[in-house]
């Protein structure tokens, strides 16, 4: 638990740069000791400097985005995932050819996906395949290549040489690492951000996934252009400011939760 909120803080930290103790306290819903406590830790790191009621993001720090292990990401935002997940699954009419990347939000994506027919998916994701393989209403292509360990992904020249064999995709269901509102997504992972951009360049429609917790983060590899992105699917926590700046690029939002 506290790991997991450690992370949390260290994002908090890349996307403010400056933080108050009483917001870390409000936010996390802990005490001004456990505050203190988790400053030390990060402290220690060398990822922030301890300023008079607060914190600052260290100079010398890479300002990294922290990449949780799967099973972390999985249950952090849950239920707002999963209602992301099944109102971008109504974007995508049947006879589609899609492309799925290895994240938790397109993966719950791909759980409501037995509801279509004459779909054709292109994924990078051992997990998404293995949901997917054995449906027959699902033509699935798996993109092969060097597997990451930490996302069960494919990635490499491998995977972009198969690539090369698809001229164009219908859709493009993609999460990020984080969501810059006024220039696009960014991820940790270069190689995954090649991939992507290989997708991009092929695909006719882009639908972004992204809960309230990507959105004003950056990442350290910069991946889909603003312009590129068709439709954002997120939760009713994301901020009307960045609502407002993404909308000004012409992108449709869609919140998930609400009426329709």
């Amino acid at each position: 638990m506290k790991m997991q909120r450690i992370q949390e803080m260290k994002k908090l930290f890349i996307s403010k740069q400056n933080i108050t103790n009483k917001e870390l306290c409000d936010t996390f819903g802990i005490s001004i000791e456990t505050v203190r406590r988790d400053l030390n830790y990060l402290e220690s790191e060398g990822f922030i400097r301890k300023v008079y009621g607060g914190a600052s993001l260290a100079e010398s720090s890479q300002a990294a985005i922290p990449v949780d292990e799967w099973e972390i990401r999985m249950n952090t935002n849950s239920a707002s995932k999963l209602r992301i997940a099944e109102r971008a699954v109504e974007l995508i009419p049947d006879g589609s050819t899609i492309f799925l990347d290895s994240g938790t939000s397109v993966y719950d994506v791909s759980t409501f996906l037995a509801s279509r027919t004459n779909i054709t998916v292109l994924t990078n994701s051992i997990r998404i395949a293995e949901v997917l393989g054995m449906n027959p209403k699902i033509m699935v292509y798996f993109i092969g290549g060097v597997i990451k360990a930490d996302t069960l992904a494919s990635v490499g020249i491998f995977a972009t040489e198969f690539l090369s064999n698809f001229y164009h995709l219908d859709y493009a269901v993609i999460s990020c690492d984080g969501l810059i509102p006024d220039q696009g997504t960014t991820e940790q992972s270069l190689e995954l951000a090649i991939l992507k951009k290989q997708i991009i360049s092929k695909t006719g429609k882009i639908i972004l996934v992204a809960d309230h917790s990507k959105i004003g983060v950056a990442g350290s590899c910069f991946c889909c252009p603003i312009d590129k992105i068709d439709t954002l699917v997120t939760d009713e926590i994301t901020s009307e400011e960045n609502l407002e700046s993404l909308r000004k690029n012409n992108i449709n939002i869609i919140i998930a939760g609400s009426v329709k």
